[in-house]
């Protein structure tokens, strides 16, 4: 199975934030060795709970990933993590960066400034409306900025920006459940 497939995995696992991850990572270096492990290896790192491990050996979130993995190369959206090169500077020095991005565009354009527009799970129709209203100005005006967002609300963003048609962006986010 390809390397990116593990990491998409790891993203979906709910109750797993960017900090637990960081730790299972210390342990086992890749998403793949953590996918091989058995519940009592998991369960000797700390802050990781049987709740949590019964999370990440969860078969529901081993399914569909080849699937959901082509179809993110029919749209041209890429995958880059933590441990890649690339991974800008600046967002490592956030305290809970994101360990893995999804993106489609410029990704040198993150080393950039640039202006975030940071998305909630649950967010109301007024703060969608905000939001959407912002990243069109902000198109519109041709100021880079990277969006992070859940996956239910990534089209909405990404519809405005390329409704003005600025090809040359970087649509950054991480997936959220």
């Amino acid at each position: 199975m390809e390397e990116k497939i593990y990491w998409m995995w790891i993203t979906k696992i709910n109750g797993l934030g960017s900090k637990k991850m960081q730790k299972l990572l210390q342990k086992f270096i890749t998403p793949k060795r953590i996918w091989e492990q058995s519940r009592e290896s998991l369960l000797e790192i700390d802050g990781i709970g049987e709740i949590l491990v019964d999370e990440i050996l969860n078969p529901l979130y081993r399914i569909g990933l080849e699937k959901e993995l082509e179809e993110m190369k029919k749209q041209q959206i890429d995958i880059l993590t933590i441990q890649d090169e690339k991974y800008p500077e600046k967002l490592k020095e956030i305290y809970d960066y994101p360990i893995v991005l999804f993106y489609k565009g410029n990704l040198e354009l993150l080393n950039e400034f640039s202006i975030g527009i940071i998305g909630c799970r649950n967010c109301t129709r007024y703060g969608e409306k905000i939001a959407k209203n912002i990243s069109y100005s902000l198109a519109k005006k041709r100021y880079k900025y990277s969006k992070w967002f859940s996956k239910r609300r990534r089209y909405i963003f990404t519809y405005r920006l390329f409704k003005c048609k600025w090809k040359d962006n970087c649509c950054s986010w991480e997936w959220i459940r």
